[in-house]
């Protein structure tokens, strides 16, 4: 009998992930059924899974719009699923294609939060309960430390939970298109700084009418 060492795969990390990318890992999708199926069906199911919607294409995908953290890519039997606390990819060369993406645009917060893992939250809630009953008995530190211990232990175990709760999101857009809040904010702040501007103005206009009467005077 052969012991062998079973070779584990690295996690794929939170990331953002736009339709471009929804788009070259769908293509590693039907290259690897593709080649590893033989002979090659002539027409392979598709189905992208949008939290509680589906459509059959990307150009679909395009005029859903707007962003998930649920989503899947199904090709035949093959599926590529973000969930709520991870991201399932077949292995091979869709799996490679996908790692290469999250990669390039992962949330690094949130990727060093979830390594720390098991420590950041026994750590925190540890910290938490230690200072709460530091507070109430009243010994080892003042009140005072004791709150702004429990302060930022609460929000550690905040910031821990946020990591854990979700993966990743996909974008229903290309990245080098403008989101529809920013296009939204940009349009206000527009509005906002003509409206100062225009306050600016009034407010000099009566200084100056006012100086102009009191010179004429």
């Amino acid at each position: 009998m052969t012991i062998r060492q079973v070779k584990q795969e690295p996690s794929l990390p939170p990331a953002h992930l736009y339709l471009e990318d929804i788009e070259e890992i769908f293509g590693a999708m039907v290259d690897h059924i593709t080649r590893r199926e033989s002979p090659v069906p002539e027409e392979v199911k598709t189905r992208f899974v949008i939290g509680k919607r589906e459509c059959d294409t990307i150009d679909d995908l395009k005029k859903l719009g707007g962003r998930s953290r649920r989503f899947a890519i199904n090709v035949g039997f093959y599926t590529f699923k973000v969930a709520a606390s991870t991201v399932f990819c077949p292995a091979g060369q869709a799996f490679d294609t996908a790692l290469r993406l999250m990669t390039a645009r992962q949330v690094k917060l949130k990727t060093m939060l979830r390594n720390m893992g098991d420590w950041l939250g026994a750590g925190s809630y540890l910290g938490f309960f230690s200072f709460l009953g530091a507070f109430l008995s009243g010994h080892f530190v003042s009140k005072q430390v004791a709150v702004v211990g429990l302060a930022i232990c609460a929000c550690l175990i905040l910031i821990g939970m946020w990591a854990h709760a979700t993966h990743s999101t996909v974008y229903l857009r290309y990245s080098y298109e403008t989101s529809p809040k920013a296009k939204i904010a940009k349009e206000w702040l527009s509005r906002g700084l003509w409206i100062v501007l225009g306050g600016l103005l009034g407010q000099g206009g009566q200084l100056l009418w006012h100086f102009l009467r009191t010179k004429i005077r």
